[in-house]
């Protein structure tokens, strides 16, 4: 007599639901950035004494700045990176995990850089900032490489010039680091290069969007 055996479970065409996820979870982060820009607190309350305040704190308008436009362009990357994809899996879905929970923290070493801009601690809040974004960039790598390994998980019509511009995902880590080793030198000239990093996300962005 013919029994019925249980239906393997198999993971449905499609990468809508991860890809809505990961959108939330970078909408999140970019959200946080946002919190730590307070009103200042004035004793006494005159017009003089807001805008020097104001004024005061702009090492808080770079921070959020500079890493809304870097998590602005990684969302846009990582777009580009699930354009590709036919179908996602648990090792797919665990690697962009480990990109998003890095990505969702960003606001953290955002907020050590805006506080210590200015302070002698400088150098290594800078070196901080950098070595998150190290972490970061690892991460997004690593979930390439987790794309790239079994190719079945590729759409069929991808080329290998469509693949070509994500070899541009490695060399953040080292931009970092070289920015790091600036910062104990000239903490705000290492700032002013974390800023033409957006430079590099965002040609890399087009490169990846562009269709081979």
């Amino acid at each position: 007599m013919k029994t019925d055996e249980p239906a393997v479970p198999v993971l449905e065409e499609g990468t809508g639901r991860l890809e809505a996820f990961s959108d939330g979870i970078f909408g999140v982060a970019i959200t946080l950035l946002a919190l730590d820009l307070k009103a200042p607190d004035l004793a006494p309350v005159t017009n003089h004494h807001l805008l020097a305040a104001l004024l005061e704190r702009w090492p808080e308008y770079l921070s959020v700045l500079n890493s809304f436009a870097s998590v602005l362009l990684m969302w846009i990357s990582h777009h580009a990176m699930f354009r590709l994809l036919r179908k996602t899996d648990v090792p797919v879905m665990l690697a962009n995990g480990l990109l998003l929970l890095l990505v969702v923290g960003v606001p953290y070493p955002a907020s050590v850089l805006a506080r210590y801009m200015q302070s002698p601690a400088a150098a290594y809040g800078v070196i901080f900032y950098c070595g998150y974004f190290v972490a970061v960039n690892l991460s997004f790598n690593l979930l390439w490489l987790v794309i790239r390994y079994r190719g079945h998980r590729l759409k069929s019509g991808v080329t290998p010039a469509m693949l070509a511009p994500f070899g541009y995902l490695w060399v953040s880590a080292p931009l970092y680091l070289g920015i790091a080793v600036v910062a104990l030198f000239s903490p705000f000239g290492a700032v002013f290069l974390t800023n033409a990093m957006w430079v590099y996300w965002g040609v890399a962005s087009v490169k990846m969007h562009r269709p081979a």
